[in-house]
C-alpha cells in the first residue's frame, strides 16, 4: 500500500480526556479510578474545548468545562468529575472486542463456504473527568475488537460464495450499479456513497443512542466529498479504526451472511451501512492480492466449537469470513486474548494494512476483506 498520509486528528495521539469511574468519587478514603472516554467521544469533547465552547454535548451526557463535570443529561445531579490530560498515550491493552470477537454470528463455526458499554452505566452522584495529553502507545491490543468470532451464533464459518461478499453484492444490487461501477473507477460516484454513507451513518446511530457520535463520524466522512478514492478510502479506514459503534454494527450485520433465520437482520443494514461497506471495500491500493502472509486473531471457544473447526480441519473444509475481520501480524499479542488463537495462513487473499492509519499502530492491524 502507498504511504498513507495522516488522517487521524492530532489530537487523539497526545490529548485524553478521562472520567472518574470509582464507586464513590467524591470519597476522600476511596482510591480514584479513572477510565476512558471512547475515542469519538475523545474527539467531540476536544473539539468543544478548543472552540472554548461551555460545554461538550455527548449522547447520554454533557461535559460542563469551567466545572470539570460530566453531567447526565436527564438528571444534572448525576454528575462525574473528569480531566484533560496531555501526555504520553498508553493503551494499555489490545481492543478485545476487536480482535478477539468470533468473526461469525453466535452458535457457528463459520458462516456458509462461500458489546458495547459506554461509560456511562454507572449513575452514581456526581464524578469528575480529566483530559491527558501524551504521545501514543499501543502496547496491546484492543481486546474487543481483535477477539469476537467473526461468524454467526452457531456457525463456524460463512459459506463458499466466490471473491465477492454477497452484503457487497447486495450493496451493489441496493444502489443500482453495474458491475464496474465503482467510486475508485468512476470518481463521480463518491459524493453520491459519502452523502449516503453519512446519512446511514446518522440513522444506525440514532437506532442506538449515539446519535451524537454518528454525526461526528458522519461530519469527518463528508469532508472527504469532493475529495478522490485514495483519500476518502483513507478516512473511511481512519473511521473503521476508531473505538466506536460503526465496525461493531456493521460487521455484527455482516456475520449474519449465510444465516437463514437472521437474513432479513443483515439485508436490513445493507440501505444504512452498506454505502459505507462499499467504501471501505473498494480499496484503490490493495490491487493485487496478498499471498504467503501469517496473521492472528483471538477468540473465547466452547468445546463444541473447537471439535468444529478440529473436524473441519481433519476433512480440510473449507469457509468463509463474511465480515470485515481484523487481525494482527504479533502473535504474541493475540495470545493474549480468549482460549483459542486462529493461526491464519493467508495463501491468497485481499488484506489492508491499517496500522499506518489508525490511532493503535502497534496493534499492527491487518483488515481481512470479505
Amino acid at each position: 500500500m502507498a504511504e498513507a498520509a495522516p488522517t487521524a486528528p492530532n489530537c487523539l495521539k497526545t490529548i485524553e480526556w478521562m472520567w472518574q469511574s470509582n464507586p464513590n468519587p467524591w470519597s476522600k478514603s476511596e482510591p480514584a479510578e479513572w477510565s476512558h472516554y471512547s475515542d469519538l467521544e475523545n474527539l467531540i469533547i476536544e473539539e468543544a474545548f478548543q472552540d472554548k465552547q461551555p460545554r461538550a454535548l455527548l449522547d447520554d451526557y454533557y461535559i460542563d468545562f469551567k466545572r470539570k463535570r460530566q453531567i447526565l443529561n436527564l438528571d444534572e445531579y448525576k454528575q462525574r468529575p473528569i480531566e484533560r490530560v496531555e501526555r504520553k498515550r498508553e493503551d494499555k491493552h489490545l481492543r478485545e472486542a476487536r480482535f478477539m470477537d468470533l468473526p461469525v454470528g453466535k452458535g457457528r463455526s463459520f458462516g456458509g463456504q462461500y458489546g458495547w458499554v459506554s461509560p456511562f452505566v454507572i449513575e452514581d452522584k456526581q464524578r469528575p473527568i480529566k483530559r491527558v495529553e501524551r504521545e501514543r502507545e499501543d502496547k496491546h491490543l484492543r481486546e474487543a475488537r481483535f477477539m469476537d468470532l467473526p461468524v454467526g451464533k452457531g456457525r463456524s464459518f460463512g459459506g463458499q460464495y466466490g471473491w465477492v461478499s454477497p452484503f457487497v453484492i447486495e450493496v451493489r444490487r441496493h444502489l443500482k450499479l453495474e458491475p464496474d461501477d465503482l467510486p475508485s473507477k468512476k470518481p463521480n460516484m463518491i459524493p453520491m456513497l459519502i452523502e449516503k454513507a453519512a446519512r446511514g451513518i446518522i440513522e444506525e446511530g440514532k437506532h442506538i443512542g449515539k446519535e451524537r457520535e454518528a454525526e461526528k463520524l458522519a461530519k469527518m466522512l463528508r469532508e472527504k466529498k469532493n475529495a478522490g478514492m485514495e483519500e476518502v478510502w483513507k478516512c473511511c479506514a481512519y473511521l473503521y479504526t476508531l473505538e466506536s459503534f460503526l465496525y461493531k454494527t456493521l460487521n455484527a450485520a455482516m456475520r449474519l451472511v449465510g444465516d437463514s433465520e437472521h437474513e432479513q437482520v443483515w439485508r436490513s443494514k445493507v440501505r444504512t451501512l452498506g454505502p459505507f461497506g462499499l467504501l471501505l471495500w473498494d480499496d484503490p491500493f490493495n490491487t493485487k492480492l496478498t499471498t504467503k502472509k501469517t496473521l492472528y486473531r483471538g477468540a473465547e471457544l466452547t468445546k463444541e466449537q473447537i471439535a468444529s473447526y478440529e473436524e473441519m480441519a481433519k476433512d480440510e473444509a473449507y469457509g468463509s469470513f463474511q465480515a470485515y475481520t481484523s487481525t494482527s501480524r504479533n502473535r504474541e499479542k493475540a495470545e493474549r486474548f480468549g482460549n483459542t488463537l486462529f493461526i491464519m495462513e493467508v495463501l491468497i487473499a485481499f488484506i489492508a494494512d491499517l496500522s499506518l492509519l489508525s490511532e493503535y499502530t502497534n496493534e499492527e492491524e491487518e483488515l481481512v476483506t470479505p
